[in-house]
């Protein structure tokens, strides 16, 4: 598919078949409605920005994410769904749909950037989390306090009107170089890899904070952290500067090996 004039799309479907890899697809700026892949052995990489209105559908066959922004602005409650194979590539997936009979789910496929961006929906998980990258909440809630499932991450970032619902799931930062800059609370973080998460901001825990490998950095700023309980008693290690640790819930446990 390649688009250098207007496409219209109205409320229609178009559907890929082709059964060869190394296809790809330019939307030149104008929206899909339904797009669907549907070709066993078919193959491919989003080459722009690409908008789909309401059901983005992967039968058979691997879409590629390229490095551009997909957007899913479907109003249905599950505006993609796949059967085939997402590759995240290194490009982001943007969520901003609202579904006004209830919550919008957030589909089981391993993202690069995953946003969520709308201020009147609740996005739920379909399934545990898997961002290569950076979960950002732009607007809107990410809510998995009904499932708890885990979420798994380099960076995250809610610093403008998104909310993070907790529940008693875990947050765990598994890729090095990340960077945790959150206006909102956790449950349980973990920070486990080989290299260094950074603190973008004050860090608030309702219950546990474990450092299994790697180090948790509150940076030259200093941020402060807040939580009930915390555990490094393993290879990780914290890097305190001259930050202050606060535990303010009861009944908390400190089984620490750092300083």
């Amino acid at each position: 598919w390649s688009n250098s004039g207007t496409f219209t799309a109205q409320s229609g479907t178009v559907t890929l078949n082709a059964t060869a890899t190394g296809k790809t697809i330019t939307a030149g700026g104008s929206s899909f409605y339904s797009l669907t892949f549907n070709g066993v052995g078919g193959g491919w990489t989003l080459q722009d920005a690409t908008t789909v209105s309401n059901v983005l559908t992967i039968t058979n066959g691997t879409l590629n994410g390229g490095s551009v922004t997909l957007t899913l602005s479907g109003t249905t409650g599950t505006p993609f769904s796949n059967s085939g194979t997402f590759t995240a590539s290194t490009g982001t997936v943007t969520y901003t749909g609202n579904n006004a009979a209830g919550d919008t789910t957030i589909t089981n496929v391993i993202y690069n950037n995953l946003t969520v961006n709308n201020g009147s929906e609740t996005f739920v998980l379909a399934a545990a989390l898997d961002v290569n990258d950076t979960v950002t909440i732009t607007a809107g809630a990410l809510d998995v306090s009904v499932t708890n499932y885990g979420i798994t991450a380099k960076s995250w970032t809610d610093t403008s009107t998104g909310t993070f619902t907790e529940g008693s799931g875990t947050v765990t930062f598994d890729i090095t170089g990340g960077t945790i800059n959150s206006n909102e609370t956790f449950e349980n973080v973990t920070i486990n890899h080989a290299g260094t998460t950074t603190l973008g901001a004050a860090l608030d825990l309702d219950d546990t904070l474990t450092i299994t490998g790697g180090a948790l950095d509150v940076s030259a700023s200093n941020y402060g952290i807040t939580l009930k309980s915390w555990t490094d008693t393993g290879a990780g290690t914290f890097t305190e500067q001259s930050g202050t640790v606060t535990f303010d819930i009861t009944g908390g446990t400190i089984n620490s090996n750092e300083t």
